[in-house]
This record gives C-alpha cells, structure tokens and sequence, in this order.
C-alpha cells in the first residue's frame, strides 16, 4: 500500500510540474510582444501658452507597418 501512495504522490507531483512548466511557457509568449510603445511630453511642466511637445515612439518588427493615426486638430 505504502508503495502505491508513493508512485501516486510522484505522479502527482510530475503531473503538476508539467502543467506549471507549460503555463510559464504560455506566458512567456504573451509577453514577447512585436510592438512597444512610449509616450514622452517636454518640458515635464508648463503652464498655459506654453508650447509642449508630445512625442509617441513606436517600435516594432519589420513586417508590421504601423499607421499614423487621424488625429484632428482643436479648434481654439
């Protein structure tokens, strides 16, 4: 009996060992992600009037071709 309790536990054991090492892979993928993005703002203050620049840096594998958006400037 004592036997079988043991080759259990084993099992037991690998079985969840397995699952756990295939789920770290699952989420390594996720994580590998083709496109990175930033977002800057200079200066970091200012006040009204002021003329601030917004930069966006898009980095990316080089059989994606990203897309500059429409964006629609304010009125005022």
């Amino acid at each position: 009996m004592k036997s079988v309790t043991t080759s259990l536990s084993v099992g037991l054991f690998l079985f969840l060992t397995i699952i756990f090492y295939l789920n770290s892979l699952s989420l390594a993928k996720e994580f590998l992600n083709p496109v990175s993005v930033s977002a800057k703002i200079t200066p970091s203050t200012f006040t009204l009037g002021d003329i601030a620049t917004y930069t966006i840096t898009v980095q990316h594998d080089r059989d994606i071709q990203p897309t500059i958006p429409n964006i629609k400037q304010l009125k005022g």
